[in-house]
């Protein structure tokens, strides 16, 4: 199915163009990637880095990451909430949820090229449990 929605307007269509460098993003046309270079510029490159795409959760966690380091200066006041204060259950991960969070925080690592940004695993185990 990701080869089948543009990842910029999420149209679903049979046949898109893909991000001629990773292979993996789909899009309608030039402006639909045009205007999803933004968000997509990281990701190319650690999919290009990581050999492959990951699974949809790490992926949704390097793009939170990306998009506070992107937005580390500015604080925008009509937020409701910072990502450090929402709860993120960790605490009630059974046994075998565990194990998973710690793999998915493993290849985040490996996938995510923080640019001298580091965040220990507590706040990667936070991010994932939100």
């Amino acid at each position: 199915l990701t080869y089948q929605v543009c990842h910029s307007c999420f149209k679903k269509q049979a046949r898109l163009q893909r991000c001629g460098q990773c292979k993996f993003a789909h899009y309608c046309d030039r402006t639909c990637q045009k205007a999803a270079w933004t968000e997509h510029k990281n990701e190319c490159v650690a999919i290009r880095n990581y050999g492959k795409p990951t699974n949809e959760t790490i992926r949704l966690a390097s793009r939170i990451l990306w998009r506070m380091a992107r937005e580390e200066d500015s604080v925008a006041e009509d937020r409701l909430s910072s990502l450090k204060d929402l709860q993120d259950h960790v605490d009630d991960l059974s046994e075998e949820e565990n194990t998973q969070l710690a793999s998915d925080v493993e290849v985040l690592r490996s996938y995510w090229h923080p640019n001298n940004q580091h965040f220990d695993n507590q706040f990667l185990s936070h991010i994932f449990g939100v």
